[in-house]
């Protein structure tokens, strides 16, 4: 699948003083515009301490994965949420 850019190029052209033309081309940023798909929630509830084994005691999620959470792929974010994220609360408890 292609993929189209969020602008397309629109132009116009420009009559010069010996009798050509001039194409300025400009971005019409609004002409393929679509939402953004929505983002998998984070596991953050606000309580954000790390215990001694570093997890955080409000998600259970390691510091990398917080640190990284923001460029991880949305699947990844799902299958942490939904596989990693309970087998470290079966754990806890």
């Amino acid at each position: 699948m292609r993929l189209r850019p969020a602008f397309a190029w629109r132009g116009c052209f420009h009559a010069l003083a010996g009798g050509g033309k001039r194409y300025t081309p400009r971005m019409d940023w609004n002409a393929n515009w679509r939402p953004a798909p929505p983002q998998a929630l984070s596991p953050c509830i606000g309580v954000c301490t790390l215990d001694a084994n570093g997890l955080c005691e409000g998600c259970l999620r390691t510091s990398a994965e917080i640190g990284a959470w923001g460029s991880l792929p949305d699947h990844e974010r799902r299958r942490i949420m939904s596989e990693v994220l309970p087998l470290r609360e079966r754990r806890r408890d």
